[in-house]
């Protein structure tokens, strides 16, 4: 994988998206008489299990089970250390470090890459 040269600024704007994202997340949980919440870290790691109990809040009998697998589903995209896919990774995590997303940049770097996108749960 060639890493890509992505801004401190890209960065915090993502966090910043991220962070909104979840507070209406938490509202609509706490609200809706309805919901389902999937964490993709959660589906990556155990998609059968995940993918059946969406099966089974919808109401449906798709037999998921006969065509996935919790060793055939899902293929992550991205692999690996962020380091090697980010260029001056360092360097921009020093300044990442300063600003308001500190404890999620420190997640990053104390969460198994075989299974996490982005190493953030919850902000």
């Amino acid at each position: 994988m060639i890493a890509q040269d992505i801004s401190v600024e890209f960065f915090e704007k993502y966090l910043k998206l991220y962070k909104a994202e979840a507070k209406v997340l938490e509202n609509v949980a706490a609200t809706a008489k309805y919901s389902h919440f999937v964490v993709y870290e959660e589906i990556v790691k155990h998609p059968l299990k995940h993918l059946k109990a969406i099966e089974m809040f919808f109401g449906v009998d798709e037999h998921v089970d006969e065509v996935l697998s919790d060793t055939n589903g899902f293929q992550k995209l991205h692999q690996g250390p962020i380091e090697s896919m980010v260029t001056n990774w360092q360097q921009k995590k020093e300044i990442l470090l300063k600003g308001e997303f500190k404890d999620s940049i420190l997640k990053w770097d104390t969460t198994d890459d075989s299974t996490t996108s982005t190493g953030i749960t919850r902000l």
